[in-house]
């Protein structure tokens, strides 16, 4: 077969991947066909082969499409506390304020730039992908998964030992499961979210949802910084 252009190889590779977003979205992995992704995404089904290797293989660029979506603003978090610093306490309260922040604001809403380019229900359907992936953990995705994830559970982890270093391996764990089961409800539960509120969190709101999830998580793990002082 001839090489396609390198514009082409461009346009359609992320044609491909859009559609197979949607189509995986609705269908699961099992119910989608190379056939009708490759119509919806108004290309040639044997161009699936030809860039990923078949439908496994554009399963895990969609998985990844979805994730690079979001990590592209990992580098807004703090920098990783620094146990030996004079300021550990500090720096881990004010990284784990930032890493809660920046989790909502990845949860409740998907780039303007991308929904502008791929339409409103893209968005629905990469949140649902990247849920999807992580739930039902196909072979193929479970080593980029790991390996995404990893870094973000470990500066979580980091923040919460200098936070409590009394804690056992086994409770600082399950304090990272608390702090991240608020955040991973809503994006896993959105629809039912929306049905008890009558509305999805938008951008306006995130600020004191954030603030709401921090004191919560504070509160769970007995930080003093978490209640104000008597008579405030």
């Amino acid at each position: 077969m001839k090489s396609p252009e390198p514009e082409h190889i461009i346009d359609t590779r992320d044609r491909l991947i859009v559609a197979a977003i949607k189509t995986f979205t609705a269908k699961n992995f099992e119910g989608a066909s190379i056939r009708e992704i490759a119509k919806k995404a108004d290309a040639n089904s044997a161009l699936i082969q030809y860039y990923f290797g078949g439908k496994e293989g554009l399963y895990l660029e969609a998985v990844k499409f979805v994730f690079k979506i979001g990590s592209d603003q990992f580098d807004q978090l703090p920098p990783s506390p620094n146990p030996a610093s004079p300021d550990a306490r500090a720096e881990a309260l004010h990284g784990l304020k930032g890493f809660i922040r920046l989790m909502v604001r990845l949860t409740c809403t998907c780039p303007a730039e991308l929904k502008a380019l791929y339409g409103s229900e893209f968005e629905q359907a990469a949140f649902a992908l990247w849920n999807q992936a992580i739930q039902t953990m196909r072979p193929s995705v479970i080593g980029f998964v790991r390996e995404m994830v990893t870094p973000l559970t470990q500066y979580l982890a980091g923040c919460i030992r200098i936070l409590c270093p009394d804690l056992t391996e086994e409770e600082s764990f399950r304090m990272q499961l608390s702090t991240l089961g608020q955040l991973t409800h809503i994006q896993t539960h959105m629809a039912l979210v929306i049905l008890h509120r009558g509305a999805v969190y938008n951008e306006t709101e995130m600020e004191s949802l954030s603030d709401h999830f921090i004191q919560f998580t504070l509160r769970g793990l007995g930080i003093s910084e978490a209640f104000p002082a008597q008579g405030a």
